[in-house]
Order: C-alpha cells, then structure tokens, then sequence
C-alpha cells in the first residue's frame, strides 16, 4: 500500500527540520514522486532543488505560504511534477543505488587505508567520520532493499 501511494502521489511533502538524513525523500523519488521538503538537514543533499523536487526556505514556527506555494505549483503543473519525479528515480538509482554504494565503500575502506585487524581510532583519530558515512550508505541500503522488497 505505500508504495502504491508513494508512485502514484503527485509529490511528496517532507517537513521535519534539521532531520539528520531522511530516508523519505529517497523512497519517494525511488518511487517516482517528485519531493516538496524543508530546506534543512538531509533534503538538502538528497533533493536536487527545482529538479528533483522543490526546497522551501521555512523556519519552524513560519507560516507555510512557502510550503503550500510549492506544492501549489506541482498540482497546478502535473506535467513539471512528472519530470521532476523520474528525474528523482534516476537520480536516486545512479547516486544511493547497488552500484553507486558498492563502488563508495571500497573508496572508503581503501581511502581510509584500514588495515585488517587494526583499530579504527589506529586511523583516524576516533574514526567517526568513516563510521557516520558507512552507517549512512549502510542505511541507504537497507532502505533500497525494504522498498525493492515492497515491490514484489
């Protein structure tokens, strides 16, 4: 059921703030729906502005005349809303896919030169940064493989 809503939805519209990474514009854009999200947190590096979906400049507390200025112009311009929803599934298969993710780990793993059986704060002064991006990519993963999942 939701990924028949998340395909069929004109766009989908994501507001939480300062959200770490947030895997719900990915699924959606995966899916095919463009995403109106704040500009904050991770939809600013997962959503292409104007291309994948639409950024709204809005603070908590704002009013949400930016928000519904933006879903406003995807539902007065389904076609515009179309584009920017398969350009967000190609986007998201090329940058967050199997391919894109096996390639990125083995640069980290290489880049950060562990070596087998050496500790990681042995490397990098604590290692949060190569953990904080594994983890992300292992995130994205696992969200990749429950959506496809969802699919059959």
């Amino acid at each position: 059921e939701r990924a028949t809503l998340l395909q069929s939805a004109i766009c989908v519209v994501y507001t939480p703030h300062r959200e770490h990474f947030g895997i719900v514009p990915l699924e959606a854009m995966y899916a095919g729906s463009a995403v109106v999200a704040i500009k904050s947190g991770g939809p600013k590096e997962t959503v292409l502005d104007g291309i994948t979906g639409i950024l709204v400049d809005m603070m908590p507390g704002e009013s949400c005349e930016k928000l519904a200025g933006a879903i406003g112009e995807l539902l007065v311009d389904p076609i515009k809303a179309i584009g920017m929803g398969k350009r967000g599934h190609e986007y998201v298969k090329e940058k967050f896919g199997l391919g894109p993710f096996r390639q990125e780990w083995k640069r980290l793993v290489e880049e950060e030169g562990i070596v087998r059986g050496q500790r990681r704060k042995e490397v990098s002064g604590g290692g949060i940064s190569v953990i904080y991006r594994i983890g992300i990519f292992l995130m994205v993963l696992i969200a990749w493989w429950y959506y496809s999942a969802s699919q059959s």
